[in-house]
């Protein structure tokens, strides 16, 4: 079956034969094409960031309990890079790799090695977005 008929089928069995999503009210929510209509009339202003701004919520695997959401600031993220760049930069060619991103980004480690690192060496950086789409690439 195709990816977005099944994903139609699915969605529309989960809240309407299933019940599973529950009735919920969003005062003064607006949709996302009202929110980019609006937007396209204002005027971007910089936002002042420092480094111990949040940049993410890292949420932990819970293996050892609940998971839970980790603060990480632009300080800790660059920290990482770094320590990423002082680990593994010698041995790399930077501007002329090419690395394969098949773990999601939402894993440290991608983040952090794939996502920002290789960004920071002018890497390219092939996403792999469904990993079960991409088996032959991976097979050769």
């Amino acid at each position: 079956m195709l990816p977005t008929a099944k994903g139609t089928i699915v969605d529309f069995v989960v809240k309407y034969v299933k019940g599973m999503v529950p009735k919920y009210d969003l005062p003064g929510a607006i949709s996302f094409k009202q929110a980019l209509q609006k937007g396209r009339r204002l005027q971007y202003v910089k936002p002042f960031m420092s480094g111990e701004d949040i940049a993410f919520l890292q949420y932990t695997g819970g293996t050892t309990g609940v998971a839970k959401g980790a603060i990480l600031t632009h300080t800790n993220m660059v920290a990482n890079v770094l320590q990423a760049k002082a680990a593994y930069g010698a041995k790399l060619d930077e501007g002329r790799e090419l690395v394969v991103t098949a773990l999601p980004l939402y894993h440290i480690f991608a983040l952090t090695v794939n996502g920002l690192l290789f960004m920071e060496l002018g890497a390219t950086n092939l996403l792999i977005t469904n990993r079960v789409t991409s088996q032959p690439l991976l097979k050769s």
